[in-house]
């Protein structure tokens, strides 16, 4: 199992450059993303103005290849430790994406991401990206 971040959902329902590549690193493993995910793809869709159409057909997307793992009081633990972690090693984390990190942690599955340096200040955690010039 793999936890895909919101940019690598992103990049393959868009069909970007770099869709193919992530979708190698996906293929063969149950396919999870975080209730994060899910909202900021939300926000993105709604900040972007897309149209009912396009929405749908994003929803249907996700809903269709990836489960998503909702929190529990567990994963709020850990995404407290991330947190204060990362502030303590002076990195500060954005909440988002603590709740992808604490959501990947949890389940001890490695996290699927374009934005790997995002991730750098978190313990324990396995990324895996594509490389690119």
């Amino acid at each position: 199992m793999v936890l895909a971040d919101t940019d690598v959902v992103s990049y393959i329902f868009k069909r970007h450059s770099l869709a193919e590549m992530y979708l190698n690193l996906l293929s063969g493993h149950s396919l999870l993303v975080s209730f994060m995910t899910i909202a900021e793809i939300e926000y993105g869709m709604e900040a972007d103005r897309w149209g009912e159409k396009r929405k749908e057909a994003m929803r249907s997307y996700v809903g269709d290849r990836f489960s998503i793992v909702y929190p529990d009081y567990r994963t709020t633990q850990i995404w407290a430790a991330v947190v204060a972690s990362c502030e303590a090693k002076g990195a500060p984390i954005g909440f988002g994406d603590a709740w992808i990190a604490a959501t990947a942690l949890r389940l001890g599955a490695p996290l699927v991401s374009h934005n790997a340096r995002d991730y750098a200040c978190v313990d324990g955690l396995t990324v895996f990206t594509v490389a690119t010039a």
